[in-house]
């Protein structure tokens, strides 16, 4: 066997592999804009949706605090562990019993996140002065401070939709983005394979 024939039938095989995994990414792709598209005509039962999976993640992340402490009760810091797994199914019970106030907390971070980030991208854009591009970098930072002084500004009518809508926004970017990935995947395998 030769050596073109031997790159030729790796380069088919391996074309094959990334064809039938390119279908699973334009499955994930479309369900996820699928749950973008959902999340954004419900915002509300989104952003509560979220507040619940938050609070029973807080809730397992402090019985295993507890669990930890009384397994490993000779290790020191008994007491540390148990009030941290404490604030931690104290958070998550709240945020399970009253979720609409969990959601206006979630909202509030999410203001302060947006905020951080948008001082940091502008910052980060001062390093990069003279750099082709610079300028969308700006305005992106920019863009996240004006999201989260509207936050602010909006709260507590805000939080019934903020969480919903951009985390739908940004399921229905990332499912195009991976669609739009394995397509053009599919598209070069597919030539790879006709020409090897």
């Amino acid at each position: 066997m030769d050596v073109a024939s031997e790159v030729g039938s790796v380069a088919r095989s391996l074309a094959g592999e990334i064809n039938k995994a390119s279908k699973w990414y334009i499955a994930l792709g479309v369900l996820l804009m699928v749950a973008g598209v959902v999340m954004l005509l419900y915002p509300l039962y989104s952003g509560v949706a979220l507040t619940w999976i938050v609070g029973c993640l807080l809730v397992l992340v402090g019985a295993l605090y507890a669990l930890n402490s009384f397994m490993a009760s000779s290790a020191g810091g008994f007491l540390f562990r148990i009030l941290l797994a404490a604030v931690h199914i104290a958070a998550g019970v709240w945020m399970l019993t009253q979720p609409l106030e969990g959601l206006t907390a979630l909202t509030v971070l999410l203001g302060i996140t947006l905020a951080l980030s948008g001082i940091l991208k502008i910052l980060f854009a001062r390093a990069l002065i003279g750099v082709p591009g610079v300028g969308m970098v700006v305005f992106s930072g920019l863009a996240s401070i004006v999201l989260a002084v509207l936050i602010f500004l909006k709260l507590p009518v805000a939080s019934e939709v903020a969480v919903g809508v951009l985390i739908g926004i940004d399921f229905i970017s990332s499912g195009c983005s991976l669609t739009w990935v394995a397509v053009q995947a599919k598209r070069i395998t597919g030539a790879v394979a006709t020409a090897a």
